[in-house]
C-alpha cells in the first residue's frame, strides 16, 4: 500500500522588515534584512544633508531586533543624544544620521504567495511539504 502525501500550498507568508520615515515626511517600507542608510547611490535610504555621510549607517535584520550599526560616519549616529557605534532596535524609536531625524519601526507584512507547483528551487530539491513551504 502506498501513502500519499498531500501538499497544501500556503498562500500568505509575513516577511519582516521595517518602516523608516526621515523627519516629517512618508514613510518607506523595506523588506527583507537590510536597509543602508547615506547619501551615495545604492543605498536603500538616502537622507539629503551635509550632516549625512556617504556610507552612514546600517540596519541589520536579527532574530533579537534590528542591529543599527554606525560605519564610522564624520558626523554620528545617536539614539537620545548619545553617539552609538551599535545597537539592537526592538521597538519603535527616533534615531539621528547627522543632524536628519529618522524614525524607526520593526514590522511585518503579510504578501500573498503562490505555490510554485516545482520541486526546486535553485540547487535545492525537494518534494515534502516542508521543501514545498519552503519554496
Amino acid at each position: 500500500m502506498t501513502e500519499e502525501t498531500r501538499f497544501i500550498p500556503v498562500r500568505q507568508v509575513d516577511v519582516p522588515g521595517c518602516r523608516v520615515t526621515i523627519g516629517d515626511g512618508e514613510p518607506t517600507l523595506f523588506l527583507g534584512g537590510r536597509v543602508r542608510i547615506g547619501t551615495a547611490r545604492g543605498n536603500e535610504l538616502r537622507p539629503e544633508s551635509d550632516t549625512v555621510s556617504r556610507h552612514h549607517c546600517v540596519l541589520v535584520r536579527r532574530p533579537d531586533g534590528w542591529l543599527l550599526r554606525d560605519l564610522e560616519s564624520t558626523n554620528g549616529t545617536r539614539i537620545g543624544g548619545a553617539r552609538i557605534r551599535a545597537g539592537i532596535l526592538d521597538s519603535p524609536c527616533s534615531f539621528l544620521v547627522g543632524e536628519v531625524p529618522l524614525r524607526f519601526e520593526p514590522t511585518s507584512e503579510r504578501i500573498e504567495a503562490e505555490d510554485s507547483g516545482g520541486d526546486r528551487l535553485g540547487d535545492m530539491v525537494g518534494r515534502s511539504p516542508a521543501m514545498r513551504a519552503l519554496f
